[in-house]
């Protein structure tokens, strides 16, 4: 055989070297020896062999391209082999259009796309897979948005039913940060930073709704319930002591168990029950006037009967009504006529009713008297409004108890203001003094009771500018929670316009300016964070509030009446603008601000 001849002539090589007779060579070398050294060489040539098969399959696959095509070209061709975006601003996009032709008189299946690095993507002109016909072109569109300053580069690949290897395409890019909002109008003369770095919660836009229900069988001129959201509801006004015992041990529920009940239907999760207005019957003075607020309800009740009371509310609506607020504005004569020392036996009994387990504990979420672990938190009585004098009463009132006051597990505050929300930012951190004095600075800072005030005159875009802009600045002066007074009051901070309000103002029934406004604020902001506002010495504000996604927002608006003009360069990243009823527009280069802010976006909300 052939092969037992190499053989031989192998082995007589390397046995006795090489001579040039080679029948003198194979008769050295016996048979038997050759065939045992072909075997052994058995795995190399069955390596060969494979390694020669792959070969002739290579060649095979590139014959029968080429023969599909032109020679020496490939199936699928693309316009450009490197896609270059250049300079591109961060959160805005740049697009690049592509064009693959098919070379070959065979049609070509495009499977898919795919990229590679930071920002890079691509959008097929058509639903993958797709048919390209030959001669035919597929075109789509590559897009860089870079999400970070700096070069990015990448690769685009397309995978074929031509070639197991993907065409592929390199691209580049470089992202730039983008120009931040920058006023050059007028001198920044305060940076306010947050006191609270989180985002919006729900539950700080709280509310006061006088009539959801009533007491009576056949209510009439219900107010409907807000198309905005409530998180908190607060029942000073609504419901209360002189209403729900109007004699010693008779009770009536009825108003505030109907009210409890529409509130959770509508999404409610938190309630608010202050003590005060208390019924003649109970009332250590109830010939007390109270400044015309109510004969005896401002007067130091009997404590039997308070604690009485105090403990049949916790019982009924244990798991329900989780937080107890003191009192109602004590600082206030027209709401109590005590001392400080008085005050402090109410607060004093009212904690130990409330944290009791005894009447109120929860285990798995189930509720009741001797229930578990108990949810009750109380808050401190809050001052009527953010001012030096109440800051004195206050002070005073936390020293009758003490280096620390015990009997609060929630700072409450009434945050009336009828000149200027901007105030807040000097007035909130004196405030703060007080309570770090005595041990309470760590707790959370709820305005449990905020409007314009009695008016019934104000021109309504002015209330509407001032419960947006009032909302914005407790936000970052650090309010974790904000109860408006009084959606449909006819004259406190109203939002709704009732019947009864209708014919008494002349006004349509229905949402007014200012309820257009609260749902506006509390798009705006919930779950946006406020990272600092801005004051400029010609009256401009200036508030951004950020949110995942790179979005980024300033909330403008001009504190003196007059408009100011802010100017936006071409390059800015914003691109919109809302107005105070929450229409998006197009951002021009020119916006004027009023009083009445408005929201510029980088993206849409």
């Amino acid at each position: 055989m052939v092969s037992e001849e190499l053989c031989r002539l192998s082995t007589y090589r390397t046995a006795r070297g090489f001579r040039n007779d080679r029948k003198s060579r194979l008769r050295h070398l016996p048979l038997s020896h050759c065939r045992s050294n072909f075997r052994s060489l058995y795995p190399v040539f069955f390596l060969f062999s494979i390694a020669l098969l792959l070969l002739v399959g290579c060649g095979d696959a590139q014959l029968l391209t080429k023969a599909a095509g032109a020679p020496g070209t490939a199936a699928l061709v693309a316009s450009t082999t490197n896609v270059t975006f250049g300079t591109t601003v961060v959160g805005q996009a740049t697009t690049s259009q592509v064009a693959v032709t098919n070379n070959t008189s065979a049609p070509i299946e495009i499977a898919t796309l795919s990229t590679t690095g930071q920002g890079f993507s691509a959008i097929s002109s058509n639903a993958l897979p797709v048919t390209v016909a030959g001669g035919a072109n597929y075109n789509l569109t590559v897009r860089f948005a870079p999400n970070a300053p700096g070069a990015a580069t990448g690769e685009l690949e397309i995978s074929s039913s031509s070639t197991k290897t993907p065409l592929l395409i390199s691209l580049t890019g470089t992202g730039e940060p983008a120009e931040p909002f920058t006023y050059s109008g007028s001198s920044l003369v305060n940076t306010v930073t947050p006191a609270n770095s989180s985002p919006v919660a729900n539950d700080f836009f709280g509310m006061t709704i006088f009539d959801l229900a009533s007491a009576s069988s056949n209510p009439t001129d219900l107010t409907p319930f807000p198309s905005f959201q409530v998180a908190t509801l607060r029942f000073w006004d609504v419901s209360y002591w002189a209403q729900l015992e109007p004699s010693d041990g008779t009770f009536n529920w009825t108003k505030m168990d109907r009210t409890i009940s529409t509130a959770e239907q509508n999404g409610v999760s938190d309630f608010i029950f202050t003590f005060g207005h208390v019924p003649q019957w109970a009332a250590m003075n109830p010939d007390d006037p109270c400044n015309g607020i109510g004969t005896g309800t401002c007067s130091v009740p009997d404590m039997a009967a308070f604690d009485d009371f105090a403990t049949q509310m916790v019982q009924r609506y244990c798991g329900t009504v989780k937080y107890y607020e003191t009192w109602n504005e004590p600082n206030n004569t027209g709401y109590w006529d005590g001392n400080d020392t008085q005050l402090l036996a109410v607060a004093q009994d009212l904690y130990r009713i409330a944290k009791d387990p005894a009447n109120c504990g929860c285990t798995n979420g189930m509720c009741s008297p001797n229930g578990g672990v108990n949810p009750n938190k109380v808050l401190l009585p809050p001052i009527s409004r953010v001012t030096t004098a109440n800051f004195q009463w206050l002070d005073a009132y936390l020293s009758t108890a003490g280096a620390q006051y015990p009997y609060a597990d929630v700072v409450a505050f009434h945050g009336y203001d009828a000149v200027s929300p901007e105030d807040a930012v000097q007035e909130m951190p004196l405030l703060e003094n007080v309570l770090q004095k005595h041990g309470l600075g760590n707790l959370e800072l709820w305005d449990t009771e905020a409007s314009w005030g009695d008016s019934t005159t104000a021109v309504t875009e002015t209330q509407a500018s001032w419960l947006m802009r009032h909302y914005v600045l407790q936000e970052i002066s650090g309010v974790s929670r904000l109860v408006w007074y009084a959606y449909d009051s006819c004259n406190w901070g109203s939002l709704f316009v009732t019947p009864e309000c209708s014919a008494e103002l002349n006004t349509p029934v229905g949402v007014n300016d200012s309820g257009t406004a609260y749902a506006t604020v509390q798009h705006w902001m919930t779950g946006a964070t406020v990272t600092q506002c801005q004051q400029y010495q010609n009256g401009l504000w200036a508030c951004e509030l950020q949110r995942s996604g790179d979005y980024d927002a300033w909330m403008l608006w001009s504190t003196t009446g007059s408009d100011i003009s802010v100017s936006f360069p071409d390059d800015t990243e914003y691109t919109t603008y809302r107005d105070w009823q929450d229409n998006p527009q197009t951002l021009p280069s020119q916006l004027t601000v009023g009083q009445t802010p408005v929201l510029v976006e980088n993206q849409d909300l």
